[in-house]
């Protein structure tokens, strides 16, 4: 035994005594002033340590964390024992309350404080009662109080320091901190009668423990019970290979008074070494020894064993720590003691604890016979009675860290809220703080001001501090005035002012009034005036004197001076530059700004002042700039109205004939709404709230709506075409420029039908306001005043162009035909929507140059030549129409019509012209979607990428058009041209490969909308697998084929939607377009299951029958060395499962065709897009879909898995869980799996997978914890198997085994979710994954 363990052992030995009373339970044999108790043979002192926020740091500021608290650690004495402890306490309702709720005091507020208490109280209601707070005790034997006090010192020192580098405040308990600590776990939830005072109770000759000694203890086998409540010892007897840090923290969750003590015993590092030597000299000793046993049996090649390897291996990588690494050996002990008030709860707490410590691999004992001594270890008292020490070293030991999230709870502070880690009050008082600023970050909306009413609440509920509040949203107002506060707006128009200039007898802070209000000056006009020079200064100086020297003459009494007084002093000095200081200030002091120069006329003396500077500044607006900005919104109205509203023909009617806002009625009513109320404010600053009130007028007093209506018009074209001449006119397009078409001067009569829509224009006059309004006489008066025809002038003046009718919005649709030299390009007026010049363009939304008029009209209105001449252009796509869509061009006569490249580009466009109705209705749905276009001109690019893919793969018929843009076209041009294909494209079958890139945030691409619905699809699989029981799956299919033929769903619905009479493009998937699709992918793979029951005899060597399996599993508690009786006999063991059976049902696209009726149309399309040639396209498309990538599930096998390893179970099996990461089926987070999950009928035979010795044969123990019944084998030469989960074991531990003997039974005990076999496969101690044995 190491000799410090061994002097540590001797020390804290005491004689038993049976205790005679309660305080004869408690080893505290004396107390001083300081905090050191004499426990037994030592002498202790605790010191407590704020927590840290370890939990939250990240990766690298938790390992700075964890290594300082390793150098603490190895800061502690060897010549002493140390034990940390952790103290869940319940905080009582009287202390909360003295935490938190608001103190009445008998004024006007206590109806605030009441109702403020019972909102923290509502907010509280879920936060956590328990408190945890943080010793480290220290305990030393020496010889008298004198030699443990000065060596307590130079520890105490140190432990600080360590502590502060730690962020962690440390700080000495004295006798009074430290005996509470006892009373509050004694005497949960009751307050002392009286402090504890060393001094007086010696006086009376009272013993310091009656202060805290609970009134009765008894102690049982395996818990105790103090005054009513039960407790509970327990101590943890196995750690884990690897422990996590949070293991102290789960096990401190607990929300229970509760107490955990970590004791830390140090070796000194050379008696350690020397230790580890001597063991590792006696491994190697034995090592050799067993290998010299072998060679003399001549067994050459036999390996060292591997408990003996490995022992040498740890003994090796400990000496290395402690002498290379900065290691240190140490004892350690984890005691944890908790209360509850009945037995049934004590034993559910005690539950959840062993739960905790099984989930880290850990195992937690109750100390039976034990628990006094077990309590006086746990309590900070200094003592350890109960001796289970583990080996540990620095860094295991620092892996048990104590700290988690730090609180804030300081006295006499106020609730901030609650911690998001500990759930905990967040109690703090600025105050005491060295810097007690803060700020608030946050996005918008997330509570910010809301915080900051709150503090400012309760420091005015609370203290008697002052409140000073600077508020640029006037948002504070209201709060103010309910806690009895002052209001002062600030700005230009504001009837509230601030005297620059006031002084009172404090003024100065002692110093002479004179030069404080000097320096003040001074910094004023440096603001207005710039840098002064030395004679500024001094004439500012000068004034400054002579200005308060009356003032102060009187004693700070009567009216104290203004800026206005100071300037007119300044004009009054004779030198010049005293003259460019008044102009300079005059804006500021005599002019519009003066707000400063008056006298104050609000009380600054109050406790809260918010100062209001909403309106200072650019907070407001002119009466100019509102008009202008109003009448933008009203524009913005009626063109919304225009643009959004399908018509060919637009009128707007109003109720007066006035087709513009009348703005002097408007701002006349608004003045006198605003002005004559009876609190009414001035105007002269429109601010946002002013704003929105002459708004709110505006829209009341001009009404905007609209009606449609059909209207049928007979027109009367020259030359205007029948059908039938105009479809001979379209093909005679690609024909030499000399054809002309048959001409004729007779008059033809064409009926069209359009839609014309009526804006209605509503306006109200002041007086029809008024009565509306309700206005009193006195806003009647104001009214009347402000209509006076003597103020036109004024009014002018103040709308500028705005005055009458300068503000027109639109005027009424003309019903003359335009007339001139030329003819009018249509036999009706139109509606001119877009003039000759610069514009808005209204598809990318950028000012552009417009060539032409546009010219509103119904779709097939006959379009008329303006004059004699020669059709040139007659088309869809050249050089100069790219973007036109089908143009003609006319020229004089004599001009030649076309040259060469024309024609080459009229012959590729023919190619198109079969096309002609899905482009037109791509070129209406460009229409309507010209608002999104303006958010997407960013991906025009990305449109050009498409296109050139798909003319790059299937559209080889363009080619001379291609070259044609390569040789004879700008870039520019080009891209025109590209434009006007993706019309034409969008609208046909191909236009799904254009979904490749989404056009705009609400549409998706064909992968992201691939990859969605297959999702949905394994989700529906999976939900049938999870929720119907079963015991073996299957998956059956009408074409052998087990996943989603994306290109035959995709073809289908392309061919449904773009074939359509109404059919639309499909290049966007929007949410309408995605879910046809899904209910296409549904109808092609329709999905559904059958369950039945299947009987099946298996074949098990020594299978037992029930009543053989029923004493193997009562054998299972016997000692290990008991062999149940082998038996060499196969048997026939009978089972029966349950099978799930997913039928795939898919359907071709040939019998969509016909369920979905297709047009010729829709078919031609489907046939097309089934054309082999597109398979790269597809391909490109779709990515990993385009063929077998997508599979969802494969059937099962029926074939049991072969390999050097029998297969545990006589059946196949399903495989529902693979070895490696997964989501956890308990949890639901991603974990990594030990094993292989293989799911059987409850009373499947387990079966050994080789020959080897039974290791483990029980339930519970430090590997296995959640395992349930399980077998563990040693097959020898490093390799293990582990069968966990079963319902019932048939072999005890230390019996050998053959491969293929039954072992055990599926069940799905431990932590399981049905019933399955967990097997897992161990080589050399590491677990690896059992199917790598297997074929």
């Amino acid at each position: 035994m190491i000799k410090t363990l061994a002097k540590a052992q001797q020390q804290e030995r005491v004689k038993f005594r049976v205790p005679r009373s309660v305080q004869d339970a408690i080893p505290i044999r004396r107390i001083w002033s300081d905090g050191i108790f004499l426990c037994g043979n030592q002498y202790s002192k605790t010191w407590s340590f704020t927590d840290i926020n370890y939990a939250i740091a990240g990766k690298d500021d938790k390992t700075a964390m964890f290594l300082d608290y390793s150098e603490l650690l190895n800061a502690l004495d060897s010549g002493a024992s140390a034990k940390i402890t952790l103290c869940n306490r319940r905080v009582n309702k009287a202390e909360f309350e003295r935490s938190v709720l608001l103190p009445m005091k008998g004024d006007t507020l206590d109806e605030y404080r009441r109702e403020f208490n019972e909102m923290l109280l509502a907010q509280t209601a879920g936060s956590n009662s328990i408190v945890r707070e943080r010793y480290l005790t220290v305990s030393v034997v020496k010889r008298s109080i004198d030699e443990a006090r000065a060596y307590f010192a130079r520890v105490g020192t140190d432990l600080v320091t360590h502590f502060a580098a730690l962020s962690s405040v440390a700080a000495e308990l004295p006798v009074n901190d430290r005996l509470r600590i006892f009373r509050d776990f004694f005497k949960v939830g009751q307050e002392p009668a009286f402090e504890f005072n060393i001094a007086e109770n010696a006086k009376r000759g009272q013993h310091f423990k009656d202060w805290l000694c609970p009134d009765s203890m008894e102690f049982a086998a395996d818990h105790f019970k103090i005054d009513g409540r039960f407790g509970r010892v327990l101590y943890l007897q196995d750690f884990a290979s690897y422990l996590k840090d949070s293991f102290v923290s789960e096990l401190c969750d607990l929300d229970r008074d509760l107490m955990l003590s970590i004791d830390i015993l140090p070796v000194p590092t050379d008696e350690a070494a020397r230790q580890l030597q001597n063991t590792l000299l006696g491994v190697e000793t034995n090592a050799a020894n067993w290998q010299r046993r072998q060679n003399a049996n001549n067994n050459f090649s036999a390996a060292i064993p591997y408990d003996m390897e490995l022992q040498r291996k740890e003994t090796k990588e400990m000496l290395d720590d402690l002498t290379t690494r900065d290691q240190r050996m140490m004892f350690g002990l984890v005691t944890l003691v908790h209360l509850a008030d009945s037995k049934r709860q004590l034993d559910s707490d005690t539950e959840t604890l062993l739960s905790v410590g099984r989930k880290h691999l850990c195992q937690l004992s109750t100390l039976r016979w034990q628990q006094r001594d077990g309590l006086d270890t746990v309590l900070p008292y200094g003592v350890r009675r109960i001796q289970a020490l583990r080996t540990l070293t620095t860094e295991s030991t620092a892996v048990l860290i104590p700290f988690r999230a730090q609180e804030i709870m300081q006295a006499g502070g106020i609730y901030y809220g609650q911690n998001a880690v500990s759930k905990n009050r967040i109690v703090a008082d600025r105050r005491l703080l060295l810097n007690g600023n803060s700020f608030r970050l946050g996005v918008s909306g997330s509570g910010k001001s809301m915080s900051a009413k709150e503090e400012i609440v309760q420091i005015a509920l609370a203290t008697e501090d002052d409140i000073l509040i600077l508020d640029p949203e006037s948002e504070f107002g209201h709060l103010t005035r309910a806690l009895g506060g002052e209001v002062i707006q600030i700005s230009a128009a504001s009837d509230t002012h601030i005297n620059a200039l006031d002084m009172d007898k404090e003024y100065g802070d002692d110093r002479n009034p004179i030069i404080a209000k000097s320096e003040f000056v001074l910094s004023l006009f440096e603001q207005l005036a710039g840098s002064l020079t030395a004679a500024e200064k001094s004439i500012l100086g000068r004034c400054t004197e002579l200005l308060y020297k009356p003032y102060l003459d009187r004693g700070c009494t009567g009216t104290p001076p203004t800026l206005k007084d100071f300037y007119r002093l300044l004009k009054m000095q004779p030198e010049t530059e005293a003259q460019g200081l008044a102009l300079s200030s005059e804006l500021f002091i005599t002019g519009t700004l003066n707000t400063f120069a008056r006298h104050t006329n609000v009380n600054t003396r109050a406790r809260i002042i918010d100062y209001d500077i909403r309106e200072l500044g650019e907070s407001s607006i002119t009466v100019q700039q509102a008009v202008e900005q109003l009448t933008g919104e009203y524009r913005d109205e009626l063109e919304h109205i225009s643009d959004t509203v399908p018509h060919d023909r637009q009128e707007i009617e109003t109720n007066d004939g006035v087709y513009y806002i009348r703005w002097q009625d408007v701002l006349a009513v608004f003045s006198s709404r605003v002005s004559g109320a009876a609190d009414g404010a001035p105007i002269a600053a429109l601010d946002e709230a002013r704003l929105d009130e002459l708004r709110e007028i505006l829209w009341d007093m001009n009404e905007v709506s609209y009606t449609t209506r059909e209207e049928t018009v007979e027109v009367s074209a020259q030359n205007a075409n029948t059908e039938a001449s105009r479809d001979t006119a379209s093909e005679s397009t690609a024909n030499d420029s000399g054809a002309r078409s048959q001409e004729s001067n007779e008059a033809d009569t064409t009926t069209i039908t359009q839609t014309v829509l009526t804006i209605h224009l509503t306006h109200k006059t002041p007086e029809e306001m008024q009565t509306a309004y309700n206005f009193t006489a006195r806003q009647a008066e104001y009214l009347t005043l402000l209509q006076d025809p003597k103020y036109e002038t004024l009014w002018a003046e103040l709308l500028g162009g705005f005055a009458a009718g300068d503000s027109e919005i639109l005027t009424p649709d003309t019903t003359r035909t335009p007339t001139g030299s030329l003819q009018w390009p249509l036999p009706i007026p139109g509606s001119i929507t877009s003039p000759f010049g610069y514009r808005t363009d209204p598809l990318t939304g950028e000012t552009s140059y417009h060539d032409g008029t546009d010219i509103a009209a119904p779709e097939g209105t006959p379009i008329l030549a303006a004059a004699d001449g020669t059709v040139t252009v007659a088309n869809a796509l050249d050089s100069w129409g790219g973007s036109y869509g089908y143009a003609v061009k006319t020229a004089p006569h004599g001009i030649r019509g076309v040259n060469r490249d024309q024609k080459q580009i009229r012959t590729a466009a023919n190619t198109v012209q079969a096309e002609r109705t899905a482009q037109q209705k791509a070129q209406q749905f460009a229409q309507r979607t010209q608002q999104a276009a303006k958010n997407a001109t960013k991906k025009t690019r990305k449109v050009i990428k498409v296109v050139r893919s798909v003319i790059r793969h299937f559209l080889a018929a363009l080619r001379t058009l291609t070259a044609a843009i390569v040789a004879g076209m700008s870039a520019a041009t080009a891209i025109i041209v590209i434009i006007c294909l993706v019309a034409f494209i969008a609208g046909s079958a191909y236009g799904i490969f254009f979904a490749a890139e989404a056009p705009d945030e609400n549409s998706i691409t064909v992968q992201q909308a691939v990859e969605q619905l297959t999702g949905e699809y394994r989700d529906e699989l999976e939900h049938i697998s999870d929720t119907v029981p079963h015991d073996r799956q299957e998956i059956e299919t009408n074409d052998g084929v087990y996943y989603i033929r994306w290109q035959d769903v995709l073809a289908v619905f392309s061919s449904r939607v773009s074939g359509a009479a109404d059919g639309a493009p499909i290049a966007a998937l929007d949410e309408a377009r995605l879910d046809e699709l899904r209910e296409i992918l549904w109808d092609m793979n329709e999905v559904s299951y059958t369950t039945r029951e299947e009987t099946v005899e298996v074949s098990a060597q020594n299978a037992n029958t029930e009543a053989s399996r029923d004493t193997a599993s009562e054998s299972t508690a016997n000692d290990s060395g008991a062999r149940s009786q082998e038996s060499n006999e196969a048997d026939t063991t009978t089972i029966t499962q349950t099978v799930l059976t997913i039928h795939l049902t898919h359907k071709t696209p040939e019998e969509m065709q016909t369920a979905y009726n297709f047009t010729a149309r829709q078919a031609e399309y489907l046939t097309l897009l089934q054309d082999p040639k597109y398979e790269t396209l597809w391909a490109e498309l779709l990515g990993g879909f385009a063929a077998g990538d997508s599979e969802i599930l494969t059937p099962d096998t029926t074939r049991t898995p072969t390999g050097s390893l029998q297969w545990p179970l006589p059946i196949p099996g399903s495989i529902t869980s693979p070895f490696g990461y997964r989501t956890d089926p308990l949890t639901g987070e991603t974990s990594y799996h030990d094993g292989t999950d293989i799911a059987a009928p409850e009373g499947t035979p387990i079966l050994a997978a080789a020959d080897g010795t039974v290791t483990v044969a029980n339930a519970l123990d430090s590997w296995g914890g959640s395992y349930g019944y399980y077998v563990q084998i040693d097959h020898g030469s490093g390799l293990q198997t582990l069968y966990a989960h079963c319902c019932q074991v048939c072999v005890t531990q230390g019996q050998q085994v053959q491969a293929g003997q039954v072992i055990a039974y599926v069940g799905h005990t431990g932590r399981a979710t049905g019933n399955h076999l967990h097997f897992e496969v161990r080589e050399n101690g590491e677990r690896v994954d059992a199917m790598r044995f297997y074929s």
